[in-house]
């Protein structure tokens, strides 16, 4: 499964991105599981400046003595992420991924947090684990929204057998986005303690039995609502 986490920091903090979240086992050419796509759509044109996500109130790190994320370097991070376009994702959630891990991003890391992200060491797994749980969990709600409403209408089962599938899929996916940004960051903290390499938040919230539980009821409610006209 494709996931979709763009952590577009480069140029802003080097290496660039890939090499963080794409490590290589040892003795092996083959990378570890990912958590950004690299293999995006052709390149775009170059994004036109947009309105900042953030406004010019002064950004503070939670951690007394490190550097808080600039301004500039969170719209940076935004314009980068914008401009990587993603099968999945659409225009409009790629945006709102974008800007809400932004935010989320200049909240919850410093400037110090964000370099050792890029480290091979503990320190830099551990750090990018926080990262998943306290910077990209709380957005999930975008790419699970996109990724469940595709998976639904590509499904023979959905679009051959019923007559509102479009609303049915996406009645689903728009109910398990909400669910998901309650309930992601507790899942993918829970399955880090398992596996702290474990880097693929998506999959890890698609294969969680409570998730796949809740879809089901979710699912039931929806063909009632939409397909049999069920108040």
């Amino acid at each position: 499964m494709a996931t979709l986490l763009v952590f577009c920091f480069a140029p802003v903090v080097q290496p660039l991105a890939q090499d963080v979240f794409v490590k290589q086992h040892k003795g092996s050419k083959k990378p570890k599981p990912s958590i950004i796509d690299l293999n995006p759509q052709k390149p775009q044109e170059q994004v036109a400046d947009k309105k900042p996500v953030i406004d010019d109130r002064e950004l503070t790190s939670q951690l007394q003595g490190q550097t808080a994320v600039s301004k500039d370097m969170v719209n940076t991070y935004y314009k980068n992420c914008i401009a990587q376009k993603n099968a999945t994702l659409s225009t409009e959630s790629q945006e709102l991924l974008c800007s809400c891990t932004s935010v989320k991003m200049a909240d919850e890391m410093s400037v110090e947090e964000i370099q050792t992200m890029f480290e091979d060491t503990p320190a830099g797994q551990k750090m990018r684990n926080v990262m998943l749980v306290s910077v990209y969990a709380p957005c999930m709600k975008f790419p699970a929204h996109d990724l469940l409403y595709k998976n639904c209408t590509e499904d023979k089962a959905v679009s051959q057998n019923l007559k509102k599938s479009q609303a049915v899929c996406e009645c689903l996916a728009t109910n398990m986005a909400d669910y998901t940004t309650e309930n992601a960051p507790a899942v993918i903290s829970k399955a880090l303690k398992k596996n702290p390499e474990n880097v693929d938040p998506l999959a890890l919230l698609f294969d969680d039995l409570h998730f796949n539980s809740q879809s089901k009821t979710v699912l039931t409610r929806c063909l009632y609502k939409h397909e049999y006209g069920w108040k």
